[in-house]
């Protein structure tokens, strides 16, 4: 016999949290390659990064939710 809709349900809402960060990814390499300034996060800044590498300091940022990215994800 099949599996629930209940379970059909459950198989897919685990597989969100791999969606999320793959569209994550894309979405921020297709921002760097724009050749247009992208905003981020490193560490305790927000900055701004422009084509030509220059980093801008926009604030100082202190986040409430820590994220953890598996090992092999792209930092800027």
């Amino acid at each position: 016999m099949g599996m629930s809709k209940k379970d059909d349900i459950e198989a897919l809402e685990k597989k969100i949290p791999e969606l999320a960060l793959k569209a994550f990814r894309e979405a921020f390499e297709k921002a760097k390659a724009s050749g247009r300034p992208y905003a981020m996060v490193d560490g305790d800044e927000l900055v701004l990064i422009h084509p030509d590498g220059r980093r801008e300091v926009l604030k100082r940022v202190k986040p409430d939710v820590q994220y953890h990215v598996k090992s092999g994800s792209t930092s800027q």
